[in-house]
């Protein structure tokens, strides 16, 4: 679901960041791997045998 806030994505990524290390992980609409304080969220690559 896409919300109308009037915010780039850019912008809604950096306030993400600043409310906490995990929430940029939730405006991932697939899988995704986090590194670093939450700034870097990177869509999962699947494995061999199944894990991300």
């Amino acid at each position: 679901m896409r919300l109308r806030l009037g915010v780039t994505e850019a912008r809604l990524r950096q306030l993400a960041v600043a409310l906490g290390a995990d929430v940029p992980f939730f405006l991932a609409a697939a899988p995704a791997r986090v590194r670093g304080t939450g700034e870097d969220v990177q869509p999962a690559v699947d494995r061999p045998g199944g894990a991300a």
